[in-house]
């Protein structure tokens, strides 16, 4: 895994990837709770290039196997008041350069193992 040093709030992130084996599954997480999945062959809500599980996958704009891919992203923290979830993370993605999600509410966290309470599915 890469990780940030430093915690961020609201951010913007250029991330290339090359994924050289059939099925090939990874992800970049959001602030260790949001993901924005990277896998070949699945173009379902689960698949390349989604919001995991909130938004289609456009995998049209996938380069395929063995080509070196990019997700620019524009991501707005949740915020809280008085410890209570005000607002859902957003985010804006642009996948080689085409954008494919326009500052999409993440109802959910999708996250890794510090992502939440149940480990991952707590209503963010």
């Amino acid at each position: 895994d890469i990780v940030t040093k430093k915690p961020y709030r609201d951010f913007r992130l250029h991330v290339e990837f090359m994924v050289m084996t059939e099925g090939g599954n990874s992800g970049v997480y959001l602030q260790n709770r949001y993901e924005i999945q990277i896998q070949d062959g699945d173009a379902t809500m689960h698949g390349m290039g989604t919001v995991i599980n909130e938004t289609p996958s456009p995998y049209f704009a996938y380069k395929g196997l063995g080509q070196w891919n990019a997700y620019d992203l524009v991501f707005r923290a949740a915020r809280f008041k008085d410890g209570k979830l005000v607002e859902h993370a957003r985010v804006t993605l642009f996948f080689n350069g085409v954008k494919v999600h326009n500052n999409v509410e993440i109802k959910k966290v999708w996250g890794g193992p510090a992502s939440g309470i149940d480990g991952g599915n707590d209503d963010g």
